[in-house]
């Protein structure tokens, strides 16, 4: 089973810091939280199927420098919905 963590407004969109998961991949992992949160796919999801205004960190590294939405999770994962920084 895989931890998924909720940072700022993510956390804000779901009421909890945190939730377990049990499925195979990224894409997977965030349409059972969606179901489980509708406000966070309220607030977060696009029409075309992914987030907005998120950044998805497996282990500490970004979902899209690994195989994007289709990363596969194993157990003990850690995934983390925090918003995106910048700075400057």
């Amino acid at each position: 089973m895989s931890e998924v963590k909720f940072l700022g407004p993510v956390r804000e969109a779901t009421g909890v810091k945190k939730a377990q998961i049990s499925v195979e991949d990224v894409r997977k992992a965030l349409s059972q939280l969606g179901k489980r949160f509708p406000t966070l796919e309220e607030e977060f999801l696009q029409s075309d199927g992914k987030y907005k205004k998120i950044v998805i960190l497996l282990n500490g590294r970004n979902v899209d420098n690994l195989e994007g939405l289709d990363t596969p999770l194993e157990d003990d994962d850690s995934l983390a919905l925090v918003p995106p920084v910048g700075g400057g």
